[in-house]
C-alpha cells in the first residue's frame, strides 16, 4: 500500500479524535505515519507521538481548549503530475487551493524525505504535494 493511500485515513483520524475532544489517538505503526508525525510534531500541530509495537498513540494538542489541528487534508489528484511543486510556487505560496492566505502549511515528500514547506524552501528543493495543514 503506497503512502498515498493512508493519507485520507491518517487525517480523518486525527480530524475526528479531536472533534471528540481525545487526548490521543492510535493509528497503524507504518513508516509513512511516523514520518508525517515528525512532520507535524517539528510544525507544532501534535504534542508527540509514542511506538508501541503495531500501533502509535498519537498525543494531540490543544491551544485555550482548542485545537491546535484545525483541519488535515490529503491532496489528492488523478494526475501525477499536477501534484510535484517547485520550490518557485512554495515561496510564494501560490498553489491553487491558497485560501489562508500564508496561515497553512503543506507536507511534501522530497528527495530528503518528508518535510514542511517552510522546510523544503530553506533546503532549497521542491516536491509532491501530500498534505495541507492548518
Amino acid at each position: 500500500m503506497t503512502i498515498y493511500n493512508k493519507l485520507p485515513d491518517i487525517s480523518t483520524r486525527i480530524l475526528n479524535a479531536q472533534k471528540s475532544r481525545k487526548l490521543e489517538e492510535k493509528l497503524n505503526n507504518t513508516k509513512a505515519t511516523r514520518n508525517i508525525l515528525k512532520v507535524l510534531q517539528r510544525e507544532g500541530f501534535i504534542r508527540g507521538f509514542i511506538i508501541k509495537d503495531r500501533l502509535i498513540y498519537v498525543q494531540l494538542k490543544y491551544f485555550m481548549d482548542k485545537p491546535t489541528l484545525k483541519k488535515i487534508k490529503p491532496i489528492l489528484y488523478k494526475n501525477e503530475n499536477i501534484r510535484v511543486v517547485d520550490l518557485k510556487k512554495l515561496r510564494s505560496k501560490n498553489i491553487n487551493f491558497d485560501k489562508n492566505r500564508g496561515l497553512d502549511t503543506f507536507i511534501l515528500s522530497t528527495s530528503k524525505g518528508l518535510m514542511s514547506d517552510k522546510e523544503a524552501i530553506s533546503k532549497n528543493i521542491g516536491g509532491k504535494l501530500l498534505l495541507k495543514v492548518f
